[in-house]
Order: C-alpha cells, then sequence, then structure tokens
C-alpha cells in the first residue's frame, strides 16, 4: 500500500511518475484540513494521523515535496513501521512528451501577460523561479511555476487589465490578512501533465529594500531592481535585473546555479543529507 505525501506541485510529479513506471497509488496524504476526504487523480487524499490505523503497518509513504524534514519526522511519530521513500528532483523528471506539452501551455500563458504588461507600460522583472530558469539555460516547465515581480503600486491596475477564458486566472486580495494573489494557469487534464502556472510577487519599496507583500522575510536590495535589461525566451523580450547573478545570489546563495536534488525550504530547518 503506497501514498504520495503532498498533493501539491511535486506531489502530483510524483503521481505521474508512479503511473509511468506501473507503480498502483493507494493515497495521497495532506495537513490541509481543507483538503482531507476529497480526491485527487480519483485517490482520496488522508489525513497523516490516518496511518496510525493497524491495518496501515508496513505502508509505503513516498516523501517528494518541499518540507520533507517535516513530513518525515511527523510520520515517524505517527507510526514506527512505515517505509519511507525519499524523492528528490532526478526521481520526479516528467517525460519528454510531458515536458514539452506544458512548454507550449507556459508560452502561451507568457506571451498574453508580457504582451498586456508592455502595451500598459507595466515595469515588471522575471523573478526568482524564472530568472533560476534563464540563468541555467533550463526549459521554464522543470519549474513548479515562473515568479513576475511588479511593484505592489501597480495592483489595481494589474487586477483590472487581465480577462481571458483561455486561462484560468485568479486574483485574490486581502489587506487585513496581508494576501494577494495574481496568477494564471492552463487548462488541461493532470493525469497528462502539470499545467503551466505564472505567479505575480508584488514587492513593496522602501529606502533600500523590496520586500514581498505579506511576507516580510522575502525581501531584496532596491539596488538590484533599478536598472532592468532585456533576455530573450521563445523569441520574447523579457525583463530581468541588470545584474542577475548578483540578485540571485542574494536570494539563494553562491550556489544558486546548481540545480539541488532537494529543495529546502528556506524558511525551515532541513535536513541536509537526503539520499
Amino acid at each position: 500500500m503506497i501514498f504520495i505525501f503532498g498533493t501539491g506541485y511535486h506531489g502530483r510529479a510524483a503521481f505521474r511518475v508512479c503511473k509511468r513506471i506501473n507503480v498502483k497509488i493507494y493515497a495521497f496524504l495532506d495537513n490541509d484540513k481543507k483538503k482531507i476526504s476529497n480526491l485527487i487523480f480519483k485517490r482520496r487524499i488522508f489525513h497523516p494521523l490516518e496511518l496510525k490505523k493497524k491495518n496501515y503497518n508496513n505502508a509505503t509513504i513516498i516523501l517528494c515535496g518541499r518540507n520533507i524534514t517535516d513530513q518525515h519526522k511527523q510520520l515517524k511519530k505517527i507510526n514506527q513501521s512505515l517505509k519511507i521513500k525519499i524523492w528528490g528532483y532526478k526521481k520526479l523528471i516528467q517525460s519528454k512528451k510531458q515536458i514539452d506539452l506544458r512548454e507550449k501551455k507556459i508560452k502561451e500563458i507568457l506571451l498574453y501577460v508580457i504582451n498586456i504588461l508592455n502595451k500598459n507600460d507595466i515595469s515588471y522583472w522575471i523573478d526568482r523561479s524564472g530568472l533560476l530558469s534563464i540563468m541555467r539555460k533550463e526549459k521554464f516547465s522543470l519549474i513548479s511555476d515562473i515568479d513576475i515581480g511588479v511593484n505592489f503600486r501597480e495592483k489595481d491596475k494589474l487586477f483590472n487589465l487581465f480577462n481571458s477564458k483561455k486561462f484560468q486566472i485568479e486574483k485574490t486580495f486581502n489587506f487585513k490578512k496581508k494576501i494577494i494573489k495574481l496568477s494564471f494557469k492552463s487548462k488541461n487534464n493532470i493525469f497528462i501533465f502539470e499545467p503551466g502556472i505564472i505567479d505575480f510577487i508584488f514587492y513593496i519599496f522602501g529606502k533600500e529594500k523590496a520586500i514581498q507583500f505579506g511576507n516580510k522575510k522575502k525581501y531584496v536590495k532596491k539596488k538590484f531592481l533599478l536598472n532592468l535589461e532585456n533576455v530573450k525566451k521563445y523569441g520574447i523580450n523579457l525583463k530581468i535585473p541588470s545584474t542577475p547573478k548578483k540578485y540571485l545570489k542574494s536570494i539563494y546563495g553562491k550556489n544558486w546555479i546548481a540545480r539541488p536534488n532537494f529543495y529546502r525550504n528556506p524558511q525551515k530547518n532541513h535536513i541536509k543529507n537526503y539520499a
């Protein structure tokens, strides 16, 4: 009996890999109470505490997301007899067909978004995950989503600009709860491949720092964003910080160029050596 812990990007990727190699997944696990008892890929989502039951002794749990350390500790407290498998990036790589299909969807969304930003003179830059892909010369389809950075002051204008039935567009803003979301997702069968996603990151600019709205722990030095330059992807001119290597080093550290096999959430302590 095999479970996948997590229903996010990495958990979904793990399921598609299992499907490709004919490994049957019994169900998913998730700590989000809103997801419990729902279905994903026609499999039930359980809370991890469900594994306390004796009939789940010796069950196999696949850990593959950004919270591997916390999940590992949680499972050991729940049931010592569980068999835990750790899957890193290399294990989760999708098939060439899946990657190419997703790349096509991402290109469609990116063309739509960038054209509107340019037509309306919105200053933006390809941020974090998207910038990593550009500098690593990798396909966008190999990351969970593409981040686009913008000034928080452009919020109202941006929310009114985008309206398309071709993509799933999510617009959420709650000032009191410090929540803001503007994202674009392709419409496709998730059994076949992961939807292409573009997320906007809204920054509040201070004297020296640009801080993400809703998350004071995530910020960059304002000097990196004073000048932008163009790079081409899919034949599209995309704006990036003029010193992208220094920018990425300030966010991810000196080893930013190397893709880690295991994603580590920078806001949490993670076990360093999973094999």
